[in-house]
């Protein structure tokens, strides 16, 4: 290697006799000097697996529910993997390192399919390896009432709507924002706001948001939860 020049290094998998080690980290930086030896330690852990499937409660039964969107966050909620169920409901986590992690459906999907989570689970691998089966994953469809909402824009996607959001954030004085899927129009709105009419509350937060030059309109929805 040139001396004086950072130089990346990472272990190729390929080279392991073992399938099931993996690298505990990325891998090093290091810039060599003329005259001095560098030595690395490379730490490997047994690679964990993770897996299970996804259904649909329906009254007192469940049912296969296929093809969902499924990502994989650790303990910091940073997404480390991310896969879809097959058309048996099937998913599955491969080559995970030591930690804790959360399997969870992706949001957008839920909305699709007007479904919503009826579990939270968690999940800590150990640096031995683990095959951990039967985190499953269970829906349930949106229960429907009718109520009124600070309307503060539609969007196209939901991430396009959560960065309006940050945007808009630090001039706006409410802390109970939440967004819907208009089916008819496919478009996702931001609600600031809920009351079961047009209460007084909503046309204070509407004002509030058009006073800081931002659009606001109160309607009638029906709300999904």
């Amino acid at each position: 290697m040139p001396a004086n020049r950072t130089t990346d290094i990472i272990l190729d998998r390929n080279s392991f006799e073992d399938p099931f080690l993996i690298p505990a980290n990325e891998g090093f930086s290091i810039t060599p000097r003329a005259g001095f030896v560098e030595y690395m330690d490379f730490a490997l852990n047994n690679a964990s697996e993770v897996e299970g499937v996804v259904y649909q409660q329906k009254g007192d039964t469940t049912q296969i529910q296929p093809f969902a969107n499924i990502a994989l966050l650790n303990e910091k909620g940073d997404q480390v993997a991310q896969t879809q169920a097959a058309y048996d409901g099937y998913y599955l986590f491969t080559d995970l390192k030591p930690g804790q992690y959360k399997a969870v459906i992706d949001d957008e999907y839920k909305q699709r399919k007007q479904l919503n989570n009826t579990q939270n689970i968690t999940v800590n691998l150990s640096p031995q390896g683990d095959v951990v089966m039967g985190v499953d994953l269970t829906l349930k469809a949106l229960s429907a009432t009718t109520g009124s909402i600070a309307n503060a824009g539609s969007f196209s996607s939901l991430n396009i709507l959560k960065i309006y959001y940050r945007l808009i954030a630090p001039r706006i004085e409410q802390q109970e924002a939440f967004y819907m899927y208009d089916k008819a129009k496919n478009k996702f709105i931001l609600a600031l706001a809920y009351a079961t009419n047009s209460s007084p509350k909503l046309i204070s937060v509407c004002d509030s948001v058009k006073a800081q030059g931002l659009k606001c309109v109160i309607e009638t929805h029906e709300i999904l939860h």
